[in-house]
């Protein structure tokens, strides 16, 4: 599937149209809606009201769609806890049950003090039960720390909740062998990874492509049957996007 970047930044892209093609023509069928915690704060109703439009289009194409609490600059995911328990109150009730809907609690965990056992896992443990009192089934993924690479933690002390994944991001220009042991520890101790954020630039979402390593990745978690969200559909001057800066947003007749 493919990510949205920040849709406080690029919302024009995000129609149904352009869903629609993505859908028939790129074969996805998961789209991730990155919604900026700091964003959300500072704007709640016009950032959500996005979301939602967003979220209710990819319901009426049949596709999975991940609602991302894209947390980044406030590292820790307590920082907004009273207002991300909140929005996924209400859009757990909004959207009770439907399958189509995956909830992605904490993007990237960072910071040389945010750990799992301190900050994560208990912000999940406070998370998930509000989520789960309005949609028990719904899959949840849950950030791990240093910004989704640090999983041996997560799987020697997991949640005890059902139905949960745990997110991994990687750039192929940054990260190879060793994430990917990672994941095989978590992976053998019967935690599910989900790779919720990728990329074939380096970590900083600009510069070089690296095509044959971003290769190497998808052949591994094709293998080893992990699902995987591309960084991103959007229009930003950087080399991580899917579009180019003059892609024309407001011709429906354009073709993706």
């Amino acid at each position: 599937g493919l990510s949205s970047h920040g849709i406080q930044w690029f919302p024009e892209v995000l129609t149904y149209n352009n869903l629609k093609q993505l859908k028939e023509d790129w074969k996805i069928n998961v789209f991730r809606i990155a919604m900026y915690s700091d964003a959300y704060v500072a704007n709640p109703d016009s950032i959500k009201q996005k979301l939602i439009n967003t979220v209710n289009d990819c319901i009426n194409l049949d596709m999975y769609v991940i609602i991302d609490w894209h947390i980044l600059a406030d590292n820790n995911p307590n920082t907004y806890y009273e207002q991300a328990n909140t929005f996924f109150e209400e859009i757990s009730s909004m959207y009770s049950n439907n399958p189509n809907v995956i909830y992605e609690i904490c993007n990237e965990p960072n910071g040389n003090n945010i750990t799992w056992n301190n900050e994560v896992k208990p912000y999940a443990e406070k998370i998930i039960p509000t989520i789960r009192k309005n949609s028990p089934k719904s899959l949840i993924i849950v950030g791990t720390p240093d910004w989704c690479k640090q999983l041996k933690p997560v799987a020697d002390n997991p949640l005890e909740f059902k139905n949960i994944a745990y997110s991994c991001h990687f750039y192929s220009g940054t990260h190879g062998k060793e994430l990917q042991d990672n994941i095989d520890y978590a992976l053998n101790k019967n935690i599910c990874i989900f790779v919720s954020e990728c990329g074939l630039t380096d970590a900083s979402g600009n510069g070089n492509k690296y095509f044959n390593e971003f290769d190497s990745w998808i052949n591994f978690l094709n293998n080893k049957n992990i699902s995987w969200i591309f960084w991103s559909f959007a229009n930003k001057d950087e080399s991580s996007s899917i579009l180019s800066p003059n892609f024309p947003i407001n011709d429906s007749n354009t073709n993706i």
